[in-house]
């Protein structure tokens, strides 16, 4: 951290930081006793800065690590077609020029681990509510996905209604070129089976 005098003149002062967890410091190596969210209050020479939110989790397998990752439904690479400014998803055979960004963001026990998935600083987003709708990318507005890892295989649901991502054409379970979320909740079919590849 760096204050910044009235003359836009820098001084490091991270050595000086104090991190509370309420009015508990916490420090690099610190392990918290109870899982779930916190409120992380910043302190320099006893004056409070500003905070920050985390969320403790077990260590659990499920949980897929936030990173950069290549993504197949049937062996066809998940890719963004620019259109515009628009990035808009779709099937195809080569992989696409970077990889997509995976960000674990939230974890609700009810709800399950909630994700940001990003293609060159855009989020991945619906298009609309309506089931069907083409994934499309935004820039300015972040969409939640719940990423469920398995042995073989990881599904993608959105966040809000758990309904799957899939490989179809328009509503209809065909295969198509188009990546949607349909309407199916319950158990994945086979155009829903989603590989992760870890690019990095």
């Amino acid at each position: 951290m760096v204050y910044v005098d009235i003359y836009g003149k820098g001084t490091d002062i991270t050595s000086e930081i104090e991190l509370k967890v309420n009015s508990t410091k916490i420090y690099d190596g610190y392990k918290f006793t109870q899982i779930g969210k916190k409120t992380v209050d910043c302190y320099h020479n006893g004056k409070r800065l500003n905070g920050f939110k985390i969320t403790d989790m077990e260590n659990d397998d499920s949980i897929l690590d936030s990173g950069n990752y290549y993504m197949q439904i049937n062996g066809k690479y998940l890719y963004p077609v620019l259109s515009g400014s628009v990035y808009w998803l779709e099937l195809w055979d080569e992989k696409p020029a970077n990889p997509f960004y995976i960000k674990l963001v939230d974890h609700n026990k009810d709800s399950g681990p909630m994700y940001y998935i990003m293609y060159n600083d855009a989020y991945i987003m619906l298009s609309t509510s309506k089931d069907g709708a083409q994934l499309q990318s935004s820039k300015f507005t972040s969409h939640g996905w719940r990423i469920n890892k398995y042995t073989k295989f990881c599904t993608i649901r959105d966040y809000g209604n758990q309904k799957l991502i899939v490989n179809a054409s328009g509503e209809k379970y065909d295969n198509g070129t188009k990546v949607i979320v349909w309407s199916h909740t319950d158990s994945a079919p086979e155009h829903a089976k989603i590989t992760l590849i870890k690019a990095d």
